[in-house]
């Protein structure tokens, strides 16, 4: 039998829930504060909200960006409730509120569920000291003011493993069939909680008993939870094509997360960069975004269940808590390649916090120095909550240099996922100022951290040249806003090469080219493995703005930059220096498309009409032939052509005119994820159009979506 937990000195029952009831308050206020001023995230306007909205108003599913449709519902039924969801982006704390209010309750679900385990694990003081651990943890209070699908998956997988522990010990039927529902559900809210699975069986083979029970216990938690799993699936797609015994939808799901997975996504690493992401990203991102104290804490507390020193079930916490939790890590880490936030590994964070709570109990216990050492940790937990609200999302800890240097370490979702842009557009209001601008200016500038240090780029090169200034102001740790002039730029340049390629950058975009030319004479890294290509690429910018294409021509070379190198070669065949052959359509089209992506549109235009007799923005309007203007493909494939010029806005438009017509078009969804995940990540910059999709109901119109 495993041991039972230690026996406390008794505490009224009013004073515990009165202390039960005051930290849960603590995390409800930091909590509702952001709900108050955050606006959306990329996630919640590109993905999760119009999936489930489309799926709710038109009752079919349109893959929902290759994650199950439940998470997906649960955030979107608050504003198809509230009348809000025929204004799929609307970007205000207000008109998200009815989305992420349910996300907050399961944040307060997943506390008492830590409270809960770390009481097993050792005692009741243990689970106090837990329960407060997890209202002052800025990763958990971040997540839980999203709609988004990290913190409801992780609520269910964490209920999930304290049924599976409570199962172990009591074997009550009960208690089986609410593991498999606690477990199906975190599965089809998001696909990586499926490693709950072969983890908790795992586990049943470690906790106590003897083989035969240990084993049939196993079977029975992986039996059960994969029917519950299968049913919800079933009840969560609706009827529709089948592969085996699964909709086809959750396969192909399935199918697409493993081959994003396998495949990696771009990732930023402690300044580095890369294709398909880091073996220890997770980790690393945990070392830095845990606060200090709470590590410290889970590192006694470790100590403590190995000494014994609490009693309680070290055991059953190690099968059903921390072996999970170490198993998603690895899985995350080594298997699904997809580097883009700690949010990825949200359910180590229970682990953590359960080992803290144990930690403070055993210190606690051990004499009035000890006592003052954990009242030390909990203060410098409740200070650092403190200073961090309500930007907790942007939390690094001191160590790391806090969240004003979190970005020399991490981005994306891990400090900027567009949640301040409501605060930036209140501060801008009445000021001159250029917002992520495409080309280099001076005057005041605002910029996202994102943007900042090139977020899915192979450099920062497009903003870097903000980097050599001081900002004078910050909005909540992921804008910051620069003055920008030239005498400042100029003394900066001296910095290094990097600093000197940044100012020439600068140069040509403000019409100071020979300028550039002379500083980048004098900083010739054409040959630096880490500097080549940006330093081509300025040159080649530089040559070509005074006209020597020769020079540009070979400079762009090693650009790494086809929209330079096609412009380059317009320039040339213009200037008679080229060959002066009729280009075909294809050719004449992504010369149009590179011209205007560069920010040259009027240009564009005037070739447009002079080559092809039309004006480009009828070019791009009109349907393919033997295509109705205003079908969903119609559409989609406007937005595609939109979007190929640059013009993302009105890809955006068209993009979700598409979906508005066919719900279930899996590949309009993807594209208008992508431009809104873009447009939030500060990769372009306009006003967020005003969609309507009052118009979608279940009237089923033309059906595109794949098994439909």
């Amino acid at each position: 039998m495993p041991e039972l937990p230690p026996t406390d000195p008794p505490t009224p029952w009013n004073r515990e829930r009165a202390i039960t009831a005051i930290l849960l308050g603590v995390f409800l206020l930091q909590g509702i504060h952001g709900l108050a001023v955050k606006s959306g995230t990329c996630d919640e306007l590109g993905a999760h909200l119009p999936a489930g909205i489309l799926y709710w108003k038109s009752g079919r599913f349109g893959g929902g960006a290759a994650n199950p449709p439940l998470g997906q519902l649960l955030v979107a039924a608050g504003p198809v409730l509230a009348g809000t969801a025929d204004r799929p982006l609307g970007d205000t704390p207000g008109h998200l509120l009815p989305a992420r209010v349910p996300v907050l309750a399961l944040g307060l679900v997943t506390a008492l569920v830590v409270r809960r385990l770390a009481r097993r694990t050792g005692g009741r003081a243990a689970g106090r000291w837990a329960l407060g651990a997890a209202a002052l943890s800025p990763g958990l209070i971040a997540h839980a003011r999203f709609a988004t699908l990290d913190l409801p998956s992780t609520a269910f997988f964490v209920l999930a493993c304290l049924l599976a522990w409570e199962y172990s010990r009591s074997s009550r039927h009960a208690l089986l069939a609410g593991f498999a529902l606690a477990a199906g559900t975190a599965a089809l809210v998001k696909l990586s909680a499926l490693h709950l699975f072969p983890a908790v069986a795992a586990g049943s083979v470690v906790a106590e008993g003897t083989v035969r029970v240990r084993l049939v216990r196993a079977l029975r938690l992986l039996g059960a939870g994969t029917v519950a799993t299968v049913a919800l699936a079933w009840l969560a797609y609706g009827p529709g094509e089948a592969v085996g015994p699964l909709p086809a939808g959750l396969v192909h799901a399935l199918e697409t997360k493993w081959a994003h997975g396998r495949a990696g996504h771009f990732a930023y690493l402690f300044g580095e960069r890369s294709a398909t992401g880091f073996p220890h990203y997770f980790v690393a991102a945990l070392a830095v975004k845990t606060p200090l104290p709470l590590l410290i804490a889970a590192a006694l507390g470790v100590v403590s269940l190995l000494r014994k020193r609490l009693g309680g079930d070290a055991r059953g916490f190690l099968a059903f808590v921390a072996l999970p939790a170490a198993w998603i890590l690895l899985a995350m880490s080594l298997v699904h390649r997809v580097d883009i936030g700690v949010r990825h590994v949200l359910p180590v964070l229970p682990a953590l916090l359960v080992l803290a709570g144990v930690g403070c109990a055993d210190l606690a216990s051990r004499g009035t120095r000890s006592r003052a050492l954990v009242g030390a940790l909990a203060g410098w937990m409740l200070v650092g909550a403190a200073r961090i609200t309500p930007d907790h999302l942007s939390y690094f800890h001191e160590l790391a240099g806090g969240p004003s240097r979190g970005d020399l370490f991490l981005i994306d979702s891990n400090i900027d996922w567009g949640q301040d842009e409501g605060r930036l557009r209140a501060w801008a209001e009445g000021r001159e100022v250029r917002v992520n601008p495409d080309r280099p200016c001076s005057g005041l500038v605002a910029a996202n951290v994102n943007a900042l240090r090139g977020i899915l780029s192979a450099d920062d090169g497009r903003l870097g040249w903000l980097d050599l200034l001081t900002p004078i102001d910050r909005i909540g740790w992921t804008w910051r806003i620069y003055d920008v002039d030239s005498d400042s730029l100029r003394r900066a340049a001296s910095r290094g090469p990097g600093a000197a390629l940044h100012y020439a950058h600068w140069l040509v975009g403000t019409g100071h080219p020979e300028e550039a030319i002379a500083v980048l004479g004098r900083n010739d890294v054409s040959r630096h493995e880490r500097y080549a290509a940006r330093w081509n690429r300025v040159r080649a910018e530089a040559a070509l703005a005074v006209g020597d294409l020769a020079t540009a021509s070979r400079a762009v070379r090693g650009a790494a930059d086809p929209d330079l190198a096609i412009e380059i070669a317009y320039r040339v065949a213009e200037s008679g220096d080229g060959s002066r052959a009729d280009p075909d359509r294809e050719h004449l089209l992504r010369t149009l498309a590179a011209l205007s992506r560069r920010g040259r549109a009027g240009e564009a235009a005037d070739l447009a009409r002079r080559t092809l007799g039309q004006d480009l923005m009828t070019l791009l309007a009109s349907a393919p032939s033997g295509g109705a203007g205003g079908t969903a493909t119609a559409r989609r494939e406007k937005a595609l052509r939109y979007r190929a010029f640059g013009l993302e806005r009105r890809a955006l438009e068209e993009a979700a005119a598409a979906l508005a017509a066919d719900p279930a078009d899996e590949d309009a969804l993807w594209l208008y994820g992508e431009l809104v995940v873009r447009r939030k990540l500060g990769l372009t910059e306009y006003p967020l159009p005003e969609i309507d999709w009052s118009g979608v109901g279940r009237e089923n119109p033309e059906r595109q979506g794949p098994g439909r």
